[in-house]
């Protein structure tokens, strides 16, 4: 099928996604392009088309692909679609057709485009996820919810939410992805959610949460051996756009510091 002069335009979610990719087939369209509808920069010369989400739509097309790739299909159609990978929503559209028309040996074929750039980015959204299972720092707020903040590149936070789930399963919890403006939310003995969050003030910390957040930036220093610092070292293992809400590397008012630096000093000593 060759290329339509049509634009999609859908609400960001994977679930719109699939709807776009339902009417693609149904209207036996292939788009140029799929945006978001809050996406500025839109092409007024092309014809476009206004995906509306339909969950039955999407479950329609998620159980196609369970019939004709398997699981590892559809783990590639959910965890490509997390990826920052550019025209992203284009490529599994294409891997989807080739998909349906070809069977489960496509995903034998590794080499093979738009299968393989999908591999290489999913490998990548998982590798920052991993990372940052290490890098998350939470801070205990006053209500006693957990709250953190992350600036990844892909949409991570349906690949770390098992972990911080189960190490944290009995504990409330956020994780807000600034990039992405989502949050990922604990609740104890109820099923986690991602949800859209535009912004987010953060809570101040609780007294006991300060104390220790300042005390683990005391630990920190007074471990540290200034002769043997090597910065371009750290960014090697802990890449710097990771560092900006480590409370390690994040200064504590002054006075509070003081404080907690002398009381690990006579630790030490």
């Amino acid at each position: 099928m060759s290329q339509s002069d049509v634009v999609y335009y859908y609400d960001g979610s994977f679930y719109g996604f699939l709807s776009g990719v339902f009417d693609a087939f149904a209207q036996k369209e292939e788009p140029m392009l799929f945006l978001s509808q809050e996406e500025e920069e839109q092409p007024l010369l092309f014809d476009s088309h206004f995906v509306e989400t339909d969950p039955q739509k999407a479950r329609r097309v998620l159980a196609g692909v369970q019939r004709t790739l398997g699981s590892r299909g559809v783990d590639i159609v959910r965890e490509g679609f997390l990826t920052r990978l550019p025209q992203r929503e284009y490529l599994l559209l294409k891997f989807l057709r080739q998909g349906f028309r070809e069977g489960p040996q496509l995903l034998a074929q590794l080499t093979r485009e738009p299968l393989c750039s999908l591999l290489s980015a999913i490998q990548k959204a998982k590798n920052e996820a991993h990372l940052l299972t290490g890098f998350i720092r939470f801070s205990r707020c006053e209500t006693g919810v957990y709250v953190s903040r992350i600036r990844p590149k892909n949409q991570v936070l349906p690949l770390i939410s098992g972990h911080f789930c189960r190490r944290f399963s009995d504990q409330p919890f956020l994780i807000w992805d600034i990039t992405h403006r989502m949050a990922l939310l604990h609740q104890p003995g109820k099923r986690p959610q991602v949800l859209p969050l535009e912004c987010l003030d953060m809570p101040a910390p609780s007294p006991e949460e300060e104390e220790i957040q300042n005390m683990w930036r005391a630990f920190y220093n007074t471990l540290a051996i200034p002769a043997r610092e090597n910065p371009r070292c750290r960014m090697t293992h802990m890449p710097k756009r990771f560092w900006e809400f480590l409370t390690e590397l994040t200064p504590p008012p002054a006075k509070k510091e003081e404080k907690a630096l002398t009381f690990f000093n006579e630790m030490v000593q």
